[in-house]
C-alpha cells in the first residue's frame, strides 16, 4: 500500500521534480518484488520518474505470472515498459474469453483490453457494444471513467452513446474549488 500510495502522489509531481526530489523518492520504488502489482507499481513509477528500469520486475514476470485477468493486466505493462517477453500459452484466447463473458464487468473489459493493446495483439469494435452493455448495468462515475479509457484503445470512433455520456457525467460533479467532487466518491471504487 505503501508504493501504491507514493506512486499516486508522484505522478502529477513526476514532472516538476528536482534532480534532489527524484532522488530521494527514488527510493520507495527500489523493490523488493512481493507480487506482480508491486513490481507493476514500481516500473511505472521508475519510467515516470525517468529512473533505471529494475531488471528483477522482468524476472518476477517471468517467475509469476499466470494465466489470470491481474496477472496478465499487471505483466503486460511491465513488458511494455521494459520490454520483457510473457510466455505464457493461450494469453489471446484467455484475454478474449474474459471480454466476450456475458455480463462482463466494465473493470474487467477495461484490464483485458489494456493487455491485449499492450502485447501488440488487435482489438476490434465488438468491443464497444460490450463496453455499451456493461455501462447498462454499471451506472458509477468510475465505470464510465473505465468505458471512457477502454473504447479509447479500439481504432475507429468511439460510440456515440459513449460520447454522449461525457457531458452526463461531467453534469454528476461538484466543483470545490478548482477540483471536481463526485457523489460517491473517484476512490470508492478501484480497478483492482
Amino acid at each position: 500500500m505503501k508504493i501504491l500510495s507514493a506512486l499516486l502522489v508522484i505522478i502529477p509531481l513526476a514532472l516538476s521534480l528536482t534532480a534532489v526530489d527524484k532522488a530521494r523518492v527514488a527510493g520507495s520504488f527500489d523493490g523488493p518484488l512481493d507480487s506482480l502489482k508491486s513490481a507493476y507499481q514500481v516500473t511505472v513509477a521508475r519510467s515516470i520518474l525517468k529512473l533505471p528500469l529494475l531488471e528483477s520486475s522482468c524476472e518476477y514476470v517471468a517467475q509469476n505470472a499466470k494465466l489470470t485477468l491481474d496477472d496478465l493486466y499487471y505483466a503486460s505493462y511491465i513488458s511494455k515498459i521494459q520490454g520483457c517477453q510473457v510466455n505464457i500459452a493461450g494469453i489471446e484466447d484467455f484475454l478474449r474469453s474474459e471480454m466476450s463473458a456475458e455480463g462482463a464487468k466494465i473493470k474487467f473489459l477495461f484490464k483485458a483490453s489494456s493487455a491485449l493493446a499492450n502485447f501488440d495483439l488487435p482489438l476490434d469494435a465488438s468491443l464497444n457494444d460490450a463496453v455499451i452493455a456493461a455501462l447498462k448495468s454499471e451506472d458509477s462515475v468510475m465505470a464510465h471513467s473505465l468505458a471512457y479509457l477502454t473504447a479509447s484503445l479500439v481504432p475507429g470512433d468511439a460510440p456515440k452513446d459513449l460520447l454522449d455520456s461525457i457531458e452526463d457525467i461531467a453534469h454528476r460533479a461538484d466543483t470545490i474549488g478548482s477540483a471536481m467532487s463526485f457523489d460517491g466518491g473517484l476512490m470508492e471504487l478501484q480497478c483492482s
